[in-house]
């Protein structure tokens, strides 16, 4: 077996970074819906408190 060379050490480092590496745009379809999710939480959470007022 022969030791790797410093092109091949710096190949494999960079391989292995731009596995580990997420582009931002590609989780942003997932924040939104974790975003839309809040806000209907927000928002029917609102909407019951309204009609137990209104029983009230």
């Amino acid at each position: 077996l022969r030791r790797p060379n410093v092109e091949e050490i710096y190949e494999l480092q960079d391989s292995r970074m731009h596995s580990q590496y997420v582009d931002p745009i590609e989780n942003f379809p997932d924040i939104i819906d974790q975003f839309l999710e809040a806000i209907d939480r927000i928002y029917i959470d609102q909407k019951t408190r309204i009609i137990k007022i209104k029983k009230s």
